[in-house]
């Protein structure tokens, strides 16, 4: 596949040095894999897609032919997925144009897959996931769209039933709770111990900001670093990518999910995130 993975940029440098190992990674899977940064570094997504025009042919697009994959790499339906991102798309078209047709993926989150990378983490810490004495922080970046949090919230619950003392959504910024105060309550409720997944794509400040107020509570790795991309999450990039390709999907129509042995999982958590947003905005 032809893939333009679209961020939302960062200044640390692990943040890009992270998402061009994923490409990497990609690429060694046989696949074309660009990034493209919203801002605060480089490439942007018209860049990314002028080195992967580099690479197609330059045949004028027939049915049947070249397409290229964009898939926001984003862990929610917030404000960059639903302006920055198709302006995006916009100018990917126009510098791919008798190149390759793009085709738009749905955003990463919500999605039990990222659940799995997060208990992937979270064991490399040495806990196990559904510990019954251990509380769990899904600690993210945070967002004022109630949307966003809504769907926080439902993956929270649905990871919860694993059997965790109780799993809470944490967040750097956008509102509470805090982690310092969600650590609090975790111990106030009386859990033997309490850990921090991250809930983040890659490094940067804002996962730097919640690694500090964990205070010592032990907290695991975002998705993606420059040394490593969690199978799962690469499992699910991919996933987005092929759904984005079905001609039903292409049509509007629903999307099958192939070679998705936890077909019913993913959608229990999906649909629970999509309830909770449509309740946050009545």
């Amino acid at each position: 596949m032809n893939l333009l993975l679209i961020t939302h940029g960062s200044r640390d440098p692990r943040y890009a040095a992270s998402f061009a190992a994923l490409c990497a990674r990609l690429r060694q899977d046989g696949h074309r894999a660009e990034v493209g940064h919203l801002g605060l570094c480089g490439p942007d997504p018209a860049g990314a897609a002028a080195a992967l025009a580099r690479g197609l042919s330059a045949d004028t697009v027939a049915p049947g032919r070249e397409r290229v994959v964009a898939v926001p790499m984003f862990l929610g339906h917030g404000y960059h997925v639903t302006h920055d991102v198709p302006a995006a798309l916009s100018t990917a078209r126009a510098v791919l144009v008798g190149r390759a047709a793009v085709v738009a993926a749905a955003p990463l989150g919500p999605d039990p897959l990222l659940v799995e990378a997060m208990e992937s983490r979270l064991r490399e810490l040495g806990v196990w996931p559904g510990d019954p004495e251990v509380a769990v922080l899904m600690a993210s970046a945070g967002s004022s769209d109630p949307g966003v949090r809504a769907g926080m919230a439902a993956a929270a619950a649905w990871w919860a039933r694993s059997g965790w003392h109780g799993v809470t959504p944490a967040y750097a910024a956008g509102g509470g709770p805090d982690v310092a105060a969600a650590l609090a309550s975790a111990r106030a409720a009386g859990a033997a111990e309490a850990v921090v997944a991250s809930y983040f794509l890659a490094p940067g400040h804002l996962a730097d900001r919640v690694a500090l107020a964990a205070a010592g509570a032990p907290m695991s790795a975002p998705f993606l670093t420059p040394a490593d991309a969690d199978p799962a999450l690469v499992r699910l990039v991919l996933r987005r990518a092929a759904q984005a390709l079905e001609p039903a999907a292409a049509a509007g129509g629903p999307a099958r999910h192939r070679g998705q042995g936890r077909a019913g999982r993913t959608h229990s958590v999906q649909d629970a995130s999509t309830r909770a947003r449509s309740a946050a905005r009545s």
